[in-house]
């Protein structure tokens, strides 16, 4: 997780430019980002929560 930590602060539109929309919704206060997928069809996804003054929390999840 300590690869995404300079996420940290920043506003939707500096995500946007950085990793794309990635069809979230604008609006929403929670952001998700596939980063990789396994031959398992294992998923590695992104989750950024936003707050008033940008990205407060990171967290980096494997799902199946």
């Amino acid at each position: 997780m300590k690869e995404y930590i300079h996420l940290l602060g920043k506003t939707k539109k500096e995500i946007i430019q950085e990793m794309g929309d990635e069809y979230n919704h604008y609006p929403a206060e929670t952001w998700t980002y596939l980063l990789k997928r396994n031959w398992l069809r294992q998923r590695k996804i992104l989750i950024l929560y936003f707050g008033d003054h940008g990205v407060e929390k990171i967290k980096v999840c494997y799902i199946w």
